[in-house]
């Protein structure tokens, strides 16, 4: 789930301040009822969403503005920072074999061979 804090002091100026902002939010599925400390995506439904943003980015075009597409990007739901990369853990090896990181006394007899 999305949230936003109300008590978030950029929040509070660049959104809440604004009763237009907030009326778009509760079209797209936000709820300001639901907690009083955040305001929540409770509603997700990408097809309303990517037509609000349309609209929104031929407002502004029609007034003279430029907007950076974000329609065919945006999903509050997909991760913008990956974690897992996939790879698999390489096992250190010594001349004996694969070492036991699980046991300490290995990973500092390999240490002080270095």
């Amino acid at each position: 789930m999305r949230r936003l804090n109300k008590s978030n002091k950029a929040i509070q100026s660049k959104i809440l301040a604004f009763p237009s902002a907030c009326k778009f939010l509760q079209l797209v599925g936000f709820d300001f009822t639901k907690n009083l400390d955040v305001v929540e995506l409770t509603d997700y439904r990408k097809d309303i969403l990517s037509a609000s943003i349309e609209a929104l980015e031929l407002h502004i075009k029609n007034h003279g503005g430029q907007v950076q597409s974000t329609t065919a990007k945006f999903d509050p739901y997909k991760s913008s920072i990956s974690t897992t990369d996939f790879n698999s853990m390489k096992v250190p090896v010594s001349k004996e074999g694969p070492i036991d990181t699980y046991d300490p006394s290995a990973v500092q007899t390999e240490i002080q061979k270095i």
